[in-house]
């Protein structure tokens, strides 16, 4: 395995679009790429030992075969490794290989067949990235990097990646701020203009009226990333972020990029962000 800390992604046998996305960010930030596929093993208990049910074993075939189509998919960048899992719950797993190899960021699908990718986020202690459905709505790489700006210690972490992920890209970079009220508006604005000053070229500000979910829906068809953070609250307007964020991720509608409330800083990271590894994950 590579020193430098992976892009690590799960690939459930059918989100391509979660490849896709892994692939640009291994290639865009200089990383190697990983990916895992992940089937429920229920051991049986025969006397002593603990032995595979015929269930876990055909999941297990399942799981390689899924590997197959993974690797067969596609270009690939030129560092990947592979693994199959074997556990008992599928978040515990990604999130037990994601510190083994103190992963950059986890790529995954949305969550439409359960609740992996929600867990994982409310778990994770480095960037996730979610992709949408579809994968002709990741682009091979981003022309229009978007950050959810909400004023909030997460919204600066957020807006540290996004800069940096812009810069890497050579992407116009935006800021977008959700708010009612000009006066919040303009707080906001200069908040992330001066946020920026330290840690990232400044964004271009946008302003979007109404609830957070329905505004930052409308953003990101303008978006080839949106990057936001999984807590905090939108000033005047009684939202958490992670609800927000939770709307967006069940079907987002370009590729978004999460940091988790567990989620610290390292300048000396790719994204500006601790590794799945570091020790308060």
């Amino acid at each position: 395995m590579s020193a430098a800390r992976p892009i690590l992604v799960a690939f459930d046998g059918h989100a391509f679009a979660a490849l896709r996305l892994a692939r640009w960010l291994s290639e865009l930030l200089e990383l190697p790429l990983h990916v895992a596929t992940a089937y429920r093993y229920e051991p049986i208990s025969l006397s002593s030992r603990q032995e595979p049910d015929w269930a876990s074993e055909q999941r297990r075939e399942v799981a390689e075969r899924r590997m197959d189509r993974a690797m067969a998919w596609g270009e690939e960048p030129h560092e990947v490794e592979h693994s199959v899992i074997a556990t008992e719950r599928i978040a515990d797993g990604l999130l037990e290989l994601a510190r083994e190899l103190d992963a950059s960021a986890m790529v995954l699908g949305p969550d439409q067949r359960g609740d992996v990718t929600n867990e994982v986020i409310r778990r994770a202690a480095c960037p996730v990235a979610v992709a949408p459905e579809e994968p002709l709505l990741v682009e091979s790489r981003p022309r229009v990097v978007g950050v959810a700006f909400d004023g909030s210690s997460a919204g600066r972490l957020a807006l540290l990646a996004a800069g940096r992920l812009a810069d890497r890209a050579g992407a116009r970079f935006e800021a977008v701020v959700v708010a009612d009220d000009d006066s919040t508006a303009h707080e906001m604005a200069h908040t992330a203009e001066l946020s920026a000053e330290s840690e990232t070229r400044t964004p271009h500000v946008v302003r979007r009226r109404g609830s957070p979910g329905a505004a930052l829906r409308r953003a990101c068809e303008g978006l080839d990333v949106l990057v936001c953070g999984s807590h905090g609250r939108w000033p005047l307007i009684e939202r958490d972020m992670g609800n927000v964020v939770a709307e967006l991720i069940d079907a987002p509608i370009c590729p978004m990029i999460v940091i988790p409330e567990r989620a610290r800083p390292d300048r000396t990271a790719a994204l500006g962000i601790a590794g799945a590894g570091h020790p308060e994950g």
